[in-house]
């Protein structure tokens, strides 16, 4: 499969306007938030300074266990993440190509959740990107 294996959106929200609509997204589309992660304020409490980062963690066991199915360390990549991060004056919604974990694991015959992967993950980056 071709493709370039990180997709960035840039998004025509705030940075905090952007980490909300992603969180309502994800969960409108019935996805389970498995974590949260304010990258900046872990910087914060070690006397550090990041720009505007927050990584979700999130998945749904329907789509991420036929992929582990297939090859069980596919799991390192799984589940999925998005980023939001703030530089240069614009907010980018972030995330890794569903494509990119059948080049990874070598994923043959690709299982049935990668090409609707592809698109939903489009879609819920353009959502939260205000697009």
């Amino acid at each position: 499969m071709a493709h370039d294996s990180i997709k960035t959106t840039e998004s025509t929200r705030s940075f905090t306007e952007t980490v909300d609509a992603l969180e309502a997204v994800l969960k409108d589309k019935g996805l389970i938030i498995i974590a949260k992660v304010d990258h900046a304020a872990a910087a914060e409490k070690a006397d550090l300074t990041l720009s505007p980062t927050t990584l979700f963690i999130f998945g749904n066991p329907k789509a991420g266990t036929p992929i582990m199915q297939a090859n069980p360390l596919a799991g390192l990549d799984l589940p999925m993440k998005m980023l939001v991060t703030e530089q240069d004056g614009k907010v980018l919604v972030t995330y890794r190509s569903p494509e990119a974990l059948v080049d990874s694991w070598n994923l043959s015959p690709v299982p049935a959740p990668i090409p609707n992967m592809i698109g939903a993950l489009s879609a819920i980056a353009n959502a939260a990107a205000g697009r």
